[in-house]
């Protein structure tokens, strides 16, 4: 049961056994509520405008569109949304150099 004061949190994770683990790990904490999963950034769009959740847990590199530009397209489309916070467990040096140097473009 969810209490009004509860934090509501959409997890974004491409692979499932990360997906499950972050959402059985958090249904252990009190306050804290799991709205809504998406498995790409496409799917995160939807679950982000349909669920305004309170947080997003967003993986960064994902099929189809990854976290930075799902999180683009949220927040041209619903401008309020602020709580992000960006999963990844790439080392450093497996980034794209893109991405660290904060020119990652939606359309690559």
């Amino acid at each position: 049961m969810m209490a009004e004061s509860d934090l509501r949190i959409l997890i974004v994770e491409d692979q499932t056994i990360v997906r499950e683990g972050l959402c059985a790990m958090l249904a252990t904490k009190p306050g804290l509520q799991v709205v809504g999963v998406a498995a790409d950034g496409d799917e995160a769009v939807r679950q982000a405008l349909r669920l305004r959740p309170d947080v997003i847990l967003m993986d960064l590199i994902m099929p189809n569109k990854g976290g930075i530009c799902a999180t683009r397209e949220i927040v041209a489309q619903w401008p309020e949304a602020v709580s992000y916070t960006h999963l990844d467990v790439y080392k450093r040096q497996h980034l794209p150099p893109r991405l660290l140097k904060g020119k990652w473009a939606c359309s690559e």
